[in-house]
């Protein structure tokens, strides 16, 4: 099943004197959905403020690169390479929200013109553009573009790794097979999900070249051995960091069926969504759609090259399943971005059909319009965003100090990046003459924020409260200094189980 090489999977090919104006018009279009792209990614970097998670990567490059190397391993379940890589470019671009996401954007508008390579080596201009389009449009790509996390470079790694794979296949020199293993071990020098594709495209490799007795040891050596090289250096490191931390994915993300349903789910319409049913079975029918034109309305060379796309990239979730069953269940959406390329070409590979034009077209626009209404949802809707520590901080004030913050068991992390100055409140208390609490809990990821009705603290006047869709914040204020116990503040957070109480010591 190799690709063939080639560019158009058309019987008739155009003259001589239409190539150049042909080709100038793909650069074009292509230059256009970089554009878009950009459009997407960039001029919302800001609008919503760090999670926990992103909040975690901030400590982490806030400080010297020996935090960096010295922090990874207790705090994280992925391997530095991200992080030294952010580091770099925080110390170019700043450390706040723009600074730091703007690495993520970079990468994933990277990604665009990947693609539109690998659709175009595997069949046609046509192909490559509009896996490129539906690159730069994609709101679950748009979500982790705009995330301080090591996603978006996986994604790019594992694009350019595919780019690579479909160059052996075609023709496998020995710097085509290098560069292949590179951008492999590079992909999992950042996550080691990156694993389930290595696996998949180096089986179908082996596979392909050892069919046409183009297996040579020195093609094997080459393949193999940056990938085992990165691979052996962080197996240590990987075995001291799967210690649990990520479990959660397991036990609160819902059972693994679930899940691989909400990876295709995922795919195609990105993280929450308002009607999602309806967006989703949308989604649905514009991929089936595109399937059903790989089946009928392409060439023999088209249903191939898909065909690679499919195994490749099935094969990598297929992988990733295995692994859940057999030894870590970490099975999530955005631990398998690396799959997200292939199984996209699949269907960008179906609406480019050379038979089925309009359709393609139609369907195709179907796709675009219903991911920018997602991504606009996202935008638009404070529900279907990150929490909002920074909202909270700034509806605070800079308020007297020392002053105690009640808020969630989770929330010293994501509040570090917007009150520099924190400290587990004592347990037998602190004088203080303001008390702040933050709720901002929801029941489920994206459901309502959840009510609550505000408690009496004695010695402090009824709170001022300030109330947005996105948080609460509850200011009790005292003529003077009260010393209140951690467990009277605690008993303030309606869940009294969660609840944390803090302190912004006064200024030095």
């Amino acid at each position: 099943m190799a690709v063939a090489a080639g560019s158009q999977d058309t019987t008739a090919h155009p003259g001589a004197a239409s190539r150049p104006a042909r080709r100038d018009s793909t650069w074009w279009l292509l230059g256009l959905v970089i554009a878009l792209g950009i459009v997407v990614r960039f001029p919302t970097l800001n609008q919503q403020s760090f999670w926990y998670d992103e909040a975690a990567t901030w400590r982490i490059v806030a400080h010297g690169l020996g935090h960096v190397f010295a922090t990874v391993p207790q705090t994280e379940s992925t391997p530095p390479l991200y992080y030294v890589l952010l580091w770099v470019w925080s110390r170019v671009f700043g450390i706040g929200e723009v600074g730091l996401r703007s690495f993520s954007a970079v990468c994933s508008t990277l990604t665009i013109p990947v693609v539109w390579l690998i659709g175009r080596r595997l069949v046609s201009d046509r192909a490559g553009l509009i896996a490129a389009l539906l690159t730069a449009v994609n709101p679950l790509l748009f979500w982790y573009a705009q995330e301080a996390r090591a996603y978006s470079l996986l994604l790019l790694f594992s694009a350019v790794a595919l780019l690579a794979f479909v160059g052996v296949l075609q023709a496998p020199t020995r710097g085509r097979v290098l560069v292949w293993s590179l951008a492999s071990a590079l992909a999992l020098a950042t996550h080691y999900y990156a694993a389930v594709m290595i696996v998949a495209e180096g089986a179908y490799l082996a596979i392909a070249l050892g069919r046409r007795r183009l297996l040579t040891p020195d093609r094997i050596a080459l393949g193999a051995g940056p990938v085992l090289a990165v691979g052996a250096a962080l197996a240590p490191l990987l075995v001291s960091q799967n210690n649990g931390r990520a479990s959660y994915i397991a036990t609160q993300e819902g059972s693994l069926p679930y899940r691989i349903v909400e990876l295709a789910k995922e795919d195609i319409i990105g993280q929450g969504q308002p009607e999602k049913v309806l967006l989703t079975a949308l989604g649905a029918a514009f991929v089936l759609g595109a399937l059903w034109l790989l089946l009928t309305k392409t060439g023999p060379r088209s249903r191939r090259a898909a065909l690679t796309m499919a195994t490749v990239g099935a094969g990598g979730v297929a992988i990733a399943i295995v692994i859940s069953l057999l030894a870590t269940d970490y099975f999530d959406t955005r631990n398998l971005m690396a799959t997200w390329p292939p199984l996209l070409l699949v269907v960008a590979i179906g609406l480019a059909a050379a038979r089925a034009r309009r359709v393609g077209a139609l369907l195709t626009a179907g796709l675009v319009v219903l991911s920018l209404v997602c991504v606009w949802n996202i935008v638009s809707i404070p529900r279907f965003q990150r929490p909002n520590w920074r909202g909270a901080v700034q509806a605070m004030g800079s308020g007297p100090t020392p002053r105690a913050i009640v808020t969630d068991l989770q929330s010293e992390i994501p509040l570090t990046p917007y009150l520099r100055r924190l400290a587990v409140y004592p347990a037998a208390g602190e004088p203080v003459r303001e008390v702040d609490l933050i709720w901002l809990w929801r029941a489920s990821q994206w459901g309502p924020l959840g009510p609550i009705t505000p408690r009496p603290l004695a010695g402090f006047a009824p709170p001022q409260v300030i109330r947005t869709s996105s948080y609460v914040v509850l200011r009790y204020r005292a003529a003077r200094p009260q010393p209140e116990s951690a467990a009277t503040l605690n008993a303030l957070y309606p869940l009294a189980s969660r609840a944390l109480t803090l302190v912004q010591p006064a200024a030095r």
